[in-house]
């Protein structure tokens, strides 16, 4: 949660690497960029420099497209074309992608970086996050399921259709 100077409390992103009593700002014009570059300000993407990362990028040409919003993501700033206004962003698939110089992005990485170390341990917490547990075909009868049911016999796996699924080498 963020208070700015007018009182108001908002919910942001919060970087990764930000603490309690930091203060935030949104850049706007380019002599006041350069004074202070500081860990999660709200960017135009022209003023920045090559290789920057940034992350809950805002694309304006597009509705609702916001890129890398999930934990620990970022996006890598390569190229600024000054005639056409546009930016080369490379995005946390790798992919490179070309958008407006007008969009916004916040500096650094999301927070929550080792969210995919987690490890859970029994299935109710699944169950609580709304996953349905998942059955192997190989643990069901054949009836059920195409895979299953085969406790003394050498058969090969097969597709729904009944095809051999294993290529045998």
């Amino acid at each position: 949660m963020i208070k700015y100077t007018n009182g108001t409390l908002s919910y942001i992103y919060l970087p990764h690497g930000l603490f309690v009593g930091d203060f935030l700002n949104t850049q706007v014009y380019i002599y006041k960029f350069y004074n202070k570059t500081l860990l999660g300000c709200r960017v135009s993407l022209k003023f920045l420099r090559k290789f920057t990362i940034f992350f809950n990028l805002v694309d304006f040409s597009k509705i609702n497209s916001i890129y890398s919003n999930s934990s620990g993501t970022f996006c890598s700033f390569l190229q600024f074309f000054k005639e056409y206004n546009l930016v080369k962003v490379k995005l946390p698939s790798t992919k490179n992608y070309i958008i407006s110089g007008d969009s916004f992005g916040t500096l650094g990485r999301n927070s929550n970086i080792y969210k995919k170390y987690r490890v859970i341990g029994a299935a109710k917490y699944l169950t609580q996050m709304g996953k349905k547990p998942t059955v192997r075909g190989v643990a069901m009868n054949p009836v059920d399921h195409p895979h299953g049911g085969r406790t003394k016999t050498n058969s090969p796996e097969v597709s729904i259709w009944g095809w051999v699924a294993k290529v045998s080498h």
